[in-house]
């Protein structure tokens, strides 16, 4: 039976679309072409129906990679503090235990943070493209919703994982970090032990991180210029993650400073 050595955990919204095609392109990188987020170990249905037989499933054709594995961004958002802010259902909070049951304590954990306020606002535009949320409802009338604010708390979500995992098991990095410099794109190949010379599809090219919005004095707009954040919103967005950002700078050692202007 085969199983990963390796997850990319998230974030929503920080490039996995892209980083699972990048996974994709190396030739001894082995990831299921057939659906880029299996959501095994935090759904339920799934992880009963399944089975870890029918997960290995997703693994079957192997054939010689090296590193193998799966990209499933929500399995970061696991931690029950900051409630207020409209926190994950139960069943998600033991993601990480699961996960060191059925893949062992060696498992690789990658995650690539994207500034949380723009995270939280690509996944407004998200639901909002997926009609969860109707043109024009204000970003406050929904961030208790779907994560759209609460999978933000970069540090508290990944000190649930470090109850299950030991420091070096993780590589955690920036959305605006790993989109500008291809050098950590190598970076993160040979930390699943894959060989970053072996064809360099991909590695150098210039990735371009669109946001879908723009940002000023009064706010977030969409493309076609309707406000889909006030300036009092994104304020209240700001106050609230920049405790768990210092965190997660001490904790995790972060360069943060593409971060600095909104969080000074």
């Amino acid at each position: 039976m085969q199983l990963p050595n390796f997850l990319v955990i998230g974030a929503q919204k920080s490039g996995t679309t892209w980083l699972h095609q990048f996974l994709l392109s190396r030739p001894d990188v082995y990831v299921p072409a057939c659906l880029k987020e299996l959501s095994y170990f935090d759904n339920r249905r799934r992880y009963r129906n399944l089975g870890i037989e029918g997960y290995s499933e997703y693994f079957s054709h192997v054939s010689g990679e090296i590193a193998i594995g799966e990209v499933t961004p929500n399995y970061l958002w696991v931690s029950s503090k900051h409630a207020e802010w409209g926190g994950p259902e139960v069943f998600r909070h033991m993601v990480p235990n699961r996960v060191r049951a059925a893949l062992g304590g060696d498992v690789k954990i990658v995650a690539i943070l994207r500034n949380p306020i723009e995270r939280a606002l690509s996944a407004y535009i998200h639901h909002r493209k997926q009609q969860r949320i109707m043109i024009g409802e204000p970003l406050s009338k929904h961030w208790t919703l779907y994560g759209i604010v609460h999978t933000g708390f970069y540090s508290a979500h990944l000190a649930r994982w470090r109850e299950a995992f030991l420091r070096e098991n993780f590589f955690i990095t920036t959305y605006e970090s790993f989109f500008s410099d291809s050098n950590q794109r190598c970076d993160l190949l040979r930390f699943l032990g894959a060989d970053p010379n072996a064809g360099n599809y991909l590695i150098s090219k210039r990735v371009y991180a669109g946001t879908g919005f723009t940002r000023n004095k009064r706010g977030a707009f969409d493309r076609n210029g309707r406000q889909i954040a006030t300036a009092s919103e994104i304020h209240a967005l700001r106050k609230a993650y920049r405790p768990d950002i210092d965190q997660l700078k001490d904790n995790w050692s972060l360069d943060l400073s593409s971060w600095q202007p909104e969080f000074q």
